[in-house]
């Protein structure tokens, strides 16, 4: 019985520090939207050390390196976003973008994933 209410406890933790970070997530996004780009990053940097794998944490990355004028970063993101969620479309024409503003080095960037 102990057991049982241990686990309960830890899959509410889980489920509560996920409901934090997508809300942390969303306040980036609001930030990112106001241009406000020095506080959306470290927020999604955040996102991103506990959930490295969620798509729209990871389109935003992009975002905010692709505004930033870092462009090669920018295709790394969009391309880590479509490998994580490739129902992510919204990333596909910023990546051919970012892709063209960085040149021959936007294409050559891949990911060599499992």
């Amino acid at each position: 019985m102990k057991w049982v209410a241990l686990c309960s406890v830890a899959l509410l933790m889980v489920v509560g520090c996920h409901s934090n970070t997508y809300a942390l997530r969303d306040q980036a996004i609001e930030k990112f939207e106001l241009g406000q780009l020095d506080e959306s990053k470290p927020l999604l940097d955040q996102v991103f050390a506990k959930l490295p794998s969620d798509g729209p944490n990871l389109y935003y990355l992009g975002r905010v390196a692709h505004a930033r004028g870092y462009y090669e970063r920018a295709v790394y993101w969009y391309l880590c976003c479509l490998d994580a969620d490739p129902k992510m479309e919204v990333a596909k024409p910023w990546l051919k973008k970012a892709r063209e503003q960085a040149g021959l080095a936007g294409y050559t960037v891949e990911l060599n994933l499992p």
